[in-house]
């Protein structure tokens, strides 16, 4: 399979491809971002790394890959009005092999 958008996956997605390594071809990218809320300044969002877009895996027997995390902020002490969330669920498509 290969992902066409950044993906995080979960540990158990990580077990699985780590039996499997001569299936793997990836790069790693590093995103981070910055937040605001009205009427007050940004707050920086810590680092996050993803697989890259175009990065190869096995196919796993489940309906999604990756997983939707909480975002968490450089400043401990900055508490958003609301939950952010930080989506690291892969796009996949399968690809066939012509033998």
């Amino acid at each position: 399979m290969m992902t066409l958008s950044l993906y995080a996956p979960d540990s158990l997605e990580l077990r699985k491809y780590k039996q499997q390594p001569n299936l793997l071809q990836y790069d790693l990218v590093t995103r981070k971002g910055k937040t605001g809320e009205l009427h007050t300044d940004f707050a920086v969002k810590k680092p996050t790394l993803y697989f890259k877009e175009g990065s190869v895996f096995p196919v796993l027997d489940q309906a999604s890959y990756g997983q939707v995390t909480t975002a968490k902020f450089e400043n401990p002490d900055y508490e958003p009005a609301h939950t952010i969330y930080q989506n690291g669920k892969g796009f996949m498509v399968r690809l066939i092999s012509q033998t």
